[in-house]
């Protein structure tokens, strides 16, 4: 799989159950000596501040045709609901 196929994926946490929205955009850190994707980052939402969120290849448990299944527990800003980068169904 290329990492460009994860947009358009529906992101979803498997430690609260919140489905996230589909991913729009993604950039990744990755760790050139090893070969290794280390993170995702998410870009953020909002005109003047966008605050992007970086999420550990590791919370990353499953990748299916549609789905980005993660496992993390959500900072306070993603339980108020400013969750960054990604889209919600109908926008």
């Amino acid at each position: 799989m290329r990492l460009s196929e994860l947009t358009g994926k529906e992101l979803i946490n498997l430690v609260d159950g919140s489905k996230r929205g589909q991913i729009r955009k993604i950039d990744f850190m990755v760790d050139l000596k090893k070969a290794m994707v280390i993170s995702m980052i998410l870009p953020g939402k909002g005109f003047f501040f966008r605050m992007e969120q970086e999420i550990s290849w590791a919370a990353v448990k499953k990748i299916s045709d549609d789905l980005v299944l993660l496992e993390y527990e959500p900072s306070k800003e993603e339980k108020k609901g400013n969750y960054l980068g990604l889209s919600k169904k109908g926008n």
